[in-house]
């Protein structure tokens, strides 16, 4: 991709940014991870310059939260709003909720707190 398009940043999905880097075209991302914890995306970030071989461990894990977890939502066929609440929701810094306007489709309120305890426990550097 570098090689095609060098006078473009390349952005990739949030939870891919520490491999994007690591192949040296992820130059941001549209950051589901900073829906999740922006404090947590920033940390991660500062993790990435310091020491890519954790942060691909992390990587790792926001890849297996999201496959378990957040996927299956999507491929349920909630929109990429819905999911990105969803992870406002999950990580809790700020009172959002879950619900969007008609006619879009919201993932259940009672969803989020078994979500939030998983990301918790896979995601210890991201929500903190």
């Amino acid at each position: 991709m570098r090689e095609n398009a060098s006078e473009i940043a390349v952005f990739v999905p949030g939870h891919c940014l520490a491999s994007g880097m690591q192949a040296g075209v992820g130059e941001g991302s549209y950051s589901n991870i900073a829906c999740l914890n922006p404090a947590g995306a920033q940390r991660w970030y500062r993790i990435m310059l310091e020491d890519m071989a954790e942060a691909l461990e992390i990587k790792k894990e926001n890849f297996s939260l999201f496959e378990q977890y957040i996927f299956p939502f999507a491929h349920a066929g909630y929109s990429n709003p819905a999911l990105d609440k969803l992870l406002a929701a999950i990580g809790n810094w700020a009172p959002v909720g879950t619900r969007l306007r008609w006619p879009h489709r919201w993932v259940a309120e009672q969803d989020v707190i078994p979500l939030r305890i998983a990301a918790k426990k896979m995601l210890p550097e991201i929500m903190i």
